[in-house]
C-alpha cells in the first residue's frame, strides 16, 4: 500500500454526518446540531492528493469518498450517527475509481457538535470536534476558537498497529452569507494547524518506540469553509486545503499535500421492491435482479469474454443495452459494478481479472452514456464469492459474472482542480 493511501479520508469527518439547523434570531444566527432518528443521507468528498519524500514529489492521486449516514438515536438535539465510508481510488491508467476499502463507526454529537462515546480504536471519524459552536447567537465578522482532533492510522503505509490523535485549537469565523448554487448560505471559515513530538512517557509513544520505524513529529495545517442552507437547516458544501508530515526516526520526512471538496446529498430513498419488478419485467433469464442492504443488485449471468482476457465477445452488449435502459431511469444514483471469475486450479484468486471485467462493463456504461465516471465505482472479488460449484462447468459458468448495484443514494460529484503544488 503506497504512502498515498494513509490518509485519503483527511477532513471527511468536517462533513460527513453534519447536520446544521441555522435560527435567527433579532439579525443572529444561532448555530445547532439537532437529529432525528431514522434521518439519512449521504456525503461525497473527493481528494487530490500529493506525496512527497524529503520535499521530492513521488506521487499523486484522486480519491472519491461516499458516506452514509444515518441517524440511529434523536429526538430533535443530541443524537447517534451511523456513518459507513467507501473509498475508492481512481486507477490512472484506465481512469476508474477502484474500490479500496470501507470503514463503518458510529458515535454520538452533541448539540455544540461536541461528539461523545466515539468507538475506541477506529480510524474514522478522522476529524473530530470540528465544527464546535458556542452556546450564543453569532453575526457575520464574530470569531471564537475551540478544541479539536485528527486521528493518523500508522497501519497503511507505516505498518504500525497505532492510532495517533492529535489536539489542536480550531479558529473559527462566521463570514456571513453569499449565494451558491441558487441558495442563499451561511459561510463558516476554519483554519487550524498541529505539531505533534513523540513523548517516551505517554504509553502509546512508548510503544510506537518499539517499531523499528515510526514518527517522531508530526506537523500539519488545514484551511477549509463550510456552506450552510439555512431554508433545509444543513450543511451544503464544503472544500479546502491540506498538508501535513511525519518526521521519521530514520531522518525521513513524509509530506501529504492537496485539496478537498464535498457536498451533501439528500434524495428519496429507491424503491426497490419496484425496481426490481422492472427488472424481472425484462424476462431475460440471464439478468437476476434483488434488493440488498446497498440497493438493487443485478447480476448479469454468463457474461462471455475472451479466455482470460477482459474483452466481450461480439454480441454481449446486448445484455449491457437492458440494463443500461433501466439505469437510464435512476440517472442520480451511483452504481458499483463488481466482477466475478471462477475458481481453475493454477490460475491464482482471478482479482486482477475480475476487476478488468469490471472495468470493460463499465467503459461501456460510460461510452453509451448511461453514467459518468465519477458515479462508477468499480470491485473485482476474483473468485472469493462463488455462486456455483467450481467442480463443475455449470457451477464455472455460474460464477463467472458480473454484478451492477445500484446504490441506494444519489450523487452530484465534482473531481475538485488539481491544486497548484509547485516546486520545492
Amino acid at each position: 500500500m503506497t504512502p498515498a493511501n494513509l490518509r485519503r479520508i483527511l477532513g471527511l469527518s468536517i462533513i460527513a454526518a453534519t447536520l446544521f439547523p441555522v435560527w435567527h434570531v433579532s439579525g443572529q444566527t444561532v448555530f445547532e446540531y439537532r437529529h432525528q432518528k431514522d434521518d439519512q443521507w449521504r456525503v461525497n468528498v473527493t481528494v487530490v492528493e500529493e506525496v512527497l519524500i524529503n520535499g521530492i514529489s513521488v506521487s499523486s492521486v484522486e480519491i472519491l469518498n461516499k458516506i452514509a449516514v444515518k441517524v440511529r438515536q434523536g429526538d430533535g438535539e443530541s443524537g447517534l450517527l451511523w456513518n459507513q465510508y467507501s473509498i475508492a481510488e481512481k486507477n490512472r491508467e484506465t481512469g476508474f475509481y477502484i474500490w479500496s476499502e470501507q470503514y463503518e463507526t458510529v458515535y454520538g454529537r452533541q448539540v455544540d457538535g461536541q461528539l461523545y462515546d466515539v468507538e475506541e480504536n477506529s480510524p474514522v471519524p478522522t476529524v473530530r470536534n470540528v465544527p464546535v459552536f458556542p452556546d450564543q447567537p453569532l453575526q457575520p465578522g464574530d470569531s471564537w476558537q475551540f478544541g479539536g482532533q485528527e486521528v493518523f492510522n500508522l497501519h497503511p503505509t507505516f505498518q504500525i498497529p497505532e492510532i495517533l490523535i492529535i489536539d489542536f485549537n480550531v479558529d473559527y469565523q462566521y463570514a456571513g452569507s453569499e449565494i451558491l448554487d441558487g441558495r442563499m448560505l451561511e459561510i463558516l471559515n476554519i483554519e487550524y494547524e498541529y505539531d505533534w513530538t513523540l513523548n517516551p512517557l505517554n504509553s502509546s509513544d512508548a510503544r510506537l518506540m518499539q517499531e523499528q520505524w515510526f514518527p517522531v513529529a508530526v506537523a500539519g495545517e488545514v484551511q477549509q469553509t463550510l456552506w450552510w442552507d439555512s431554508e433545509l437547516g444543513r450543511n451544503y458544501a464544503a472544500d479546502g486545503d491540506f498538508a501535513y508530515t511525519y518526521f521519521m526516526n530514520d531522518g525521513y520526512e513524509y509530506t501529504f499535500r492537496g485539496r478537498s471538496e464535498g457536498k451533501a446529498i439528500y434524495s428519496d430513498l429507491l424503491d426497490k421492491d419496484t425496481l426490481v419488478q422492472e427488472i424481472e419485467e425484462l424476462d431475460d433469464s440471464d439478468i437476476r435482479a434483488q434488493a440488498v442492504p446497498q440497493g438493487v443488485s443485478l447480476t448479469l449471468d454468463n457474461i462471455h469474454f475472451m479466455p482470460d482476457e477482459a474483452t466481450m465477445l461480439p454480441g454481449e452488449e446486448t445484455q449491457l443495452a437492458s440494463i443500461g435502459e433501466i439505469l437510464r431511469r435512476y440517472p442520480k444514483r451511483d452504481i458499483m459494478v463488481v466482477g466475478h471469475t471462477a475458481n481453475i486450479p493454477g490460475r491464482g484468486d482471478g482479482q486482477d481479472l475480475s476487476e478488468r471485467r469490471a472495468e470493460a462493463v463499465a467503459s461501456y456504461l460510460i461510452d453509451t452514456g448511461v453514467r459518468r465516471d465519477t458515479q462508477i465505482i468499480v470491485k473485482g472479488a476474483g473468485n472469493s464469492e462463488p455462486l456455483g460449484d467450481n467442480n463443475t462447468e455449470e457451477g464455472r459458468r455460474a460464477n463467472r459474472r458480473v454484478e451492477i448495484i445500484i446504490l441506494e443514494f444519489s450523487t452530484n460529484i465534482t473531481v475538485p482542480r488539481a491544486p497548484d503544488f509547485g516546486s520545492e
